[in-house]
């Protein structure tokens, strides 16, 4: 896979002025080795969702589901509650 060209559209996408207003918990998951939108775009949208938590998923890519199933489950179970 090629990583994706940038384009200024893809760099300063229209949702960019709503992220700032964003209120609710959002925990990024990101492959460290995504080829497809690269690690920056984790970046950037961690700096732009206030409260934002980023998490880099190591050796994945952009299928975290299949690259790290084990990984990306432990982020999106954590802090649930485990006793039922």
């Amino acid at each position: 896979m090629r990583s994706r060209e940038p384009n200024r559209q893809a760099d300063t996408p229209a949702y960019e002025h709503l992220l700032g207003g964003m209120s609710l918990p959002v925990r990024l998951l990101w492959g460290r080795e995504d080829r497809i939108l690269p690690p920056k775009y984790a970046e950037w949208l961690h700096q732009r969702i206030p409260h934002a938590e980023l998490h880099w998923i190591e050796g994945a890519g952009h299928r975290l589901q299949e690259d790290a199933p084990g990984q990306l489950l432990a982020h999106l179970t954590a802090g649930f509650p485990t006793d039922r």
